[in-house]
């Protein structure tokens, strides 16, 4: 039987082209479906940094003015000298104010003694009461006092003249208040003293802390009056930086974050 080739040739090609396409197509069905697959989608915060412009300053740093008016008698140094706490830094002239402290303590000596002599009649007043009128002289009756004062007290007992208890606790009572008078100037003086000696220390000022002068605003010879700012004092062993951040970035900021700082072209944590 013959076969017509042509024909037959043209229709195994149509076949394979048939198959290509349906190929491609699942091929490509397969791609899309991957191309599609759904996925979550997740937001994240990416940071940006901010360049600010800061000064240096000191860990910290005090402003010591003068708390009495004065004349500056003695600086320690100058700016950059270092000195340890409780050194002295600075001193007014306190001639005026040791004067008024040695005439507080002649007061208290003077007190002192009131005080010992008001106790010494006090107790001789507790004890022996009639000490008083024995050691006194002869009286207008030209006898001994010892004599008077028997014959003054006997007659004023007959005609009721005088009370000895009420007598004596009239006495206990002065020579008392006498004793506490004394003790009150004594305490006075003493009061006295302390606030001089408060005003002698307020002219010398004291390191606070270990540091350095930063600023001299006075020199020698100058007088100052209270509040008159007098030497500018720093500690220096830490710094710190001083930045202006605007309100957009405070948010940002949290306690205790680290920040890179760099100080003269390089960077430092």
């Amino acid at each position: 039987m013959a076969v017509n080739r042509p024909g037959f040739e043209l229709r195994n090609k149509l076949s394979k082209v048939a198959r290509i396409v349906t190929t491609i197509c699942l091929t490509g069905s397969m791609s899309a479906a991957h191309a599609w697959s759904i996925v979550d989608v997740e937001t994240q915060t990416v940071g940006n940094n901010s360049v600010l412009g800061g000064t240096v300053i000191p860990y910290k740093e005090v402003v010591l003015n003068a708390q009495m008016p004065g004349r500056v008698t003695f600086i320690a140094g100058s700016e950059g000298d270092s000195f340890t706490k409780g050194a002295l830094l600075l001193s007014l002239d306190d001639d005026a104010l040791q004067a008024k402290r040695a005439a507080v303590m002649a007061s208290i000596y003077s007190a002192n003694s009131a005080l010992r002599n008001a106790r010494a009649q006090y107790n001789r007043e507790l004890w022996s009461p009639g000490s008083r009128d024995a050691t006194r002289q002869a009286t207008g009756m030209g006898m001994p006092s010892m004599f008077d004062s028997m014959f003054t007290r006997n007659f004023a007992s007959m005609f009721d003249a005088g009370e000895p208890g009420l007598n004596r606790q009239t006495d206990l009572i002065a020579q008392g208040t006498g004793m506490n008078q004394a003790h009150a100037g004594l305490l006075q003086a003493q009061a006295t003293l302390g606030e001089l000696d408060a005003k002698i220390r307020d002219t010398k000022s004291m390191a606070p802390f270990d540091g350095v002068i930063t600023d001299k605003l006075v020199e020698v010879g100058d007088t100052a009056q209270p509040g008159q700012p007098l030497l500018k004092f720093a500690h220096v062993k830490y710094l710190r930086v001083k930045v202006d951040v605007p309100v957009r970035l405070v948010k940002n900021l949290k306690l205790k974050q680290l920040v890179s700082v760099k100080l003269d072209g390089s960077a430092a944590p």
